[in-house]
């Protein structure tokens, strides 16, 4: 019965985590993590009971819970089966005993639940502040950047104003001057003007060659879109660490081929899980959010290009 409930690889018994049963296509079950490695080294995971291939992808492939669910049913069964053996007052101990361990396993669980629940609601708080003190500098560089167009504007255009200002002065001056000259020849004699004439003004004041071609000019398409996808928020594993405790500088999660989860460093793995931290051959970018396969630091994302400097011990 044992060698039914454990993986024909690894030999360790199946269970909901790391060693979860999938089902072949041949109907045999491999735990998740013997298959996961098998498909990372050749592609395909080849059953080894009877050798026939499997093409799916990891997470294609289906779990056996009747297998699960047969564990739990043997464990159960064997904690009645030790129960009953025994006489009826070491029995009420016993079951005494494992209800307050029940009991104390459900305290630290819900302890864990609600620290869980409070790093979330501290994650959630912090960003939503750094959303907002980002985006008012945004607002801001905004707000100097119209009134700098507005100031070059109105600049500009005080400039241009003023040249014409200038001419509409000099052509005053002659309007005056011929209105100063008809007044005086309505009052006049024709002794007064004997000697007198009007020239005609030759010429009038040049007005500014200027061709005013003010135009706001903006990619309003690409400016929108650039808008419309400013920021990323990274939803992660609830099994990886909300902040890393022990280094700064993180950039991208580690995939331990133990568990496959998102971890930042081995030492978070350990505090949360409760089996030894297996080599990570994985990565996940922070920035693109794409796995791909672990390379030594400093490197770049294969497919954001982002660059990843390494961690710093804190």
């Amino acid at each position: 019965m044992e060698g039914i409930l454990e993986c024909p690889v690894c030999a360790e018994q199946y269970d909901r985590s790391g060693h979860l049963p999938l089902v072949l296509i041949c109907g045999h079950t491999l735990c998740k993590r013997c298959a996961t490695n098998l498909h990372k080294t050749t592609g395909k995971i080849t059953c080894p009971l009877d050798r026939k291939p499997d093409n799916r992808q990891i997470q294609q492939i289906s779990h056996s819970f009747h297998i699960l669910d047969l564990i739990e049913h043997i464990s159960d069964m064997s904690q009645t089966l030790k129960y009953l053996k025994l006489p009826p007052s070491e029995r009420l101990i016993a079951m005494q005993k494992q209800a307050e361990e029940n009991l104390e396993k459900c305290k630290d669980h819900i302890g864990l639940v609600t620290t869980r629940i409070a790093e979330i609601r501290e994650k959630k708080e912090k960003t939503l502040a750094e959303i907002n003190e980002s985006f008012s500098v945004w607002k801001q560089a905004l707000e100097d950047r119209q009134q700098t167009l507005e100031t070059e504007v109105m600049n500009i255009a005080a400039e241009e104003i003023e040249k014409f200002e200038g001419v509409k002065n000099e052509t005053q001056e002659l309007f005056d001057g011929a209105n100063i000259t008809i007044e005086h020849l309505l009052n006049a004699t024709e002794e007064d003007i004997a000697s007198e004439d009007v020239k005609p003004i030759s010429q009038l004041p040049d007005l500014p060659t200027v061709d005013m071609k003010l135009k706001f000019v903006i990619d309003l398409e690409n400016a929108e879109h650039f808008i419309k996808h400013i920021g990323k928020i990274g939803k992660w594993s609830v099994t990886a660490p909300i902040e890393c405790d022990n280094y700064t500088n993180v950039t991208y999660w580690m995939v331990p081929s133990c568990c496959s989860q998102y971890y930042c460093c081995n030492k978070c793995h350990d505090k949360r899980e409760s089996h030894p931290w297996a080599y990570a051959n994985r990565m996940v970018c922070m920035f693109c959010e794409k796995e791909q396969d672990y390379r030594k630091l400093p490197n770049h994302c294969e497919f954001c290009n982002e660059y990843h400097k390494g961690v710093v011990s804190k």
